[in-house]
């Protein structure tokens, strides 16, 4: 017995050689394996990031779709709200002028008898009509500086939504990008 502990046999020492090859060849295995696992881990991360990025991507632009979409629509409302009272305006206007001929026409129908009758009468009548069309071009005048600046006014409100809308823009690329940097 104290021959076997002394020397080994060659095949003992291979067979010994073996296993350490052996533990270190299943450690390597090892290690790679969890490699391995590691990486595809990793990989799913970063397609589930991707695909992330993808569904954000659509709802942003869908998003901004149905922004541009509803300050269309928007605007166009308001447009079509502005045209219709300034229609109304004018129709009124062009009643008012209507009106205010026949009246005049009236008048200078009288203002001829009377002409016959009284010079003095027929010029301080002239004065009134005059001072009247006066007064009437004054206030056609004053409505239609109030419609220029309620038209002035709806085109500075488009000019606000637009603006909006292109900060909401800006705003929501400026957060995909540090969306897409903490990537």
């Amino acid at each position: 017995m104290s021959f076997m502990w002394a020397k080994e046999s060659p095949s003992h020492t291979r067979l010994k050689e073996t296993k350490v090859e052996l533990n270190r060849q299943r450690t390597l295995t090892a290690t790679k394996d969890l490699q391995l696992q590691s990486d595809t881990a990793k990989l799913l991360q970063a397609v589930n990031r991707r695909h992330q990025e993808a569904e954000l991507e659509a709802e942003l632009e869908s998003a901004g779709s149905t922004h541009n979409e509803e300050l269309q629509e928007h605007q166009s409302q308001l447009k079509e709200k502005h045209q219709e009272e300034m229609i109304r305006r004018l129709l009124a206007a062009e009643d008012e002028e209507r009106r205010a001929l026949q009246e005049e026409f009236l008048q200078s129908e009288t203002a001829s008898v009377r002409l016959l009758r009284d010079a003095d009468a027929l010029e301080a009548e002239m004065k009134e009509a005059t001072k009247s069309q006066h007064e009437e071009m004054n206030y056609s005048k004053l409505q239609l500086a109030a419609l220029r600046e309620e038209l002035l006014s709806a085109h500075d409100h488009v000019r606000g939504w637009r603006q909006e809308r292109d900060s909401e823009a800006e705003a929501a690329s400026v957060t995909n990008e540090a969306y897409l940097a903490e990537s």
